[in-house]
């Protein structure tokens, strides 16, 4: 073997490496995100007598679960971009050929299915806390007008015309927002993996 051979054949295993990594980051970073709407959402709920301030907590979970999205397509767009240069670059020159082989495995047993990396999994996990933290924040909004048998006295009496109005704020907001990250911050990142998922596409 060839000190250039061995060379890359050393790189192939830091590259392998390093997406190991990423892949255990965006696993870790799943579970925090999840776990920090879930308690995010536990807290505004304890809060019964501050009902329009409940509301506001809760969309909290939309910036974190934005901010956690954002950073998964990031690491995708990177391991991607991984996977592209070991299968144009060292899998030719090395023999291993493990990308073309994964990806014609993966191609047979989802034909019509992307190769290698389905972005659409982490969307819906967005999207889920998105709707989850809507439904919450407006939930929280008309709460005290609902009964609460004897901790009825411990809630605040909220007018219904001032949580009709910040219901359709919230509605708005969360509207704004997600056009906003999804057309400016976010569309950008899932263009990117769409294209080296295009590139990386066997025939």
């Amino acid at each position: 073997m060839s000190v250039n051979k061995e060379n890359m054949m050393e790189e192939w295993k830091s590259l392998r490496n390093e997406i190991a990594r990423k892949q255990d980051f965006v696993e870790r970073l799943v579970l925090t995100t999840a776990t920090g709407n879930l308690v995010i959402y536990s807290f505004a709920f304890s809060l019964q007598e501050l009902a329009p301030m409940n509301a506001f907590i809760a969309l909290l979970p939309i910036f974190l679960t934005t901010i956690t999205y954002f950073w998964i397509l990031r690491n995708l767009h990177s391991a991607l971009r991984i996977v592209k240069y070991i299968k144009e670059k060292i899998d030719p020159n090395t023999g291993i050929g493990w990308e073309n082989w994964i990806q014609q495995f993966r191609r047979v047993a989802q034909p019509k299915g992307r190769i290698r990396v389905n972005e659409n999994v982490f969307s819906l996990f967005y999207h889920f806390f998105l709707v989850v933290s809507l439904l919450v924040s407006i939930t929280s909004v008309w709460a005290p007008h609902w009964p609460y048998g004897n901790n009825a006295s411990l809630i605040r009496n909220i007018p219904v015309n001032m949580s009709v109005w910040i219901t359709i704020f919230i509605i708005l907001f969360w509207i704004l927002w997600y056009i906003l990250a999804r057309f400016l911050w976010i569309g950008r990142r899932i263009d990117d993996i769409e294209t080296i998922n295009q590139t990386l596409q066997v025939e």
